[in-house]
């Protein structure tokens, strides 16, 4: 028995890293699951490696956290620490304002996901190296997309992972649209999420 699990999640520095990442948490998730649904996820990120001078962006690393938190994280820790600098802490705190907001639904909600349906986005399949497994397949890492139901409300989380195009998309759902942020809704119901940014929307 273990009380909690901090798998190293170190993928890259690209959007299909940061869905992998994504991906890679929700597998640890569901194995978990099945096995010791009592112990804590706590994943791994990276910075960047020790030496290195590639690294992941403030926005990416955002990203990757609350994509985390999203696939049942109880938190993340980031390698290594001493890479952060002043815009990662600034993006650090922007990260925990917004959790704090939306952390009843991540915590206590269940999943809802078939409630909704993501209309535009782009649809494409990337791949991840690794070793000695060869390539791994992941599916649309452009976006990332979450809906949790709590107390009568469903919050949907996506995400635009690309850091150079917006998302123009649109959701389908019977639920009815209470309130938004980080994301521009058109009259027509499309909206715009820019690029490497999160939009929450409330759904009753």
């Amino acid at each position: 028995y273990l009380d909690m699990i901090e798998p190293q999640i170190y993928q890259g520095y690209n959007e299909v890293a940061a869905r992998y990442a994504i991906q890679r948490t929700a597998e640890w998730k569901k194995r978990l699951n099945e096995i010791n649904p009592k112990c804590i996820l706590h994943p791994l990120l990276v910075i960047r490696y020790a030496g290195g001078t590639e690294r992941n962006t403030p926005k990416l690393l955002r990203q990757q956290t609350v994509g985390a938190i999203t696939e049942g994280a109880g938190g993340v820790s980031y390698y290594f620490i001493q890479g952060f600098n002043a815009t990662d802490y600034a993006e650090l705190a922007e990260t925990v304002r917004q959790l704090a907001k939306y952390e009843d639904y991540y915590v206590f909600g269940k999943r809802c996901d078939a409630d909704f349906t993501i209309v535009g986005a782009p649809q494409r399949t990337g791949y991840k190296r690794q070793w000695p497994q060869g390539d791994r397949e992941v599916k649309n890492p452009d976006w990332h997309f979450a809906a949790h139901a709590y107390n009568g409300k469903k919050l949907v989380t996506l995400m635009n992972l690309n850091q150079q195009t917006a998302m123009y998309v649109k959701i389908n759902t019977a639920a009815k649209l209470q309130s938004f942020t980080g994301v521009n809704i058109r009259p027509n119901g499309f909206m715009t999420i820019n690029p490497g940014e999160i939009a929450y929307l409330i759904y009753e």
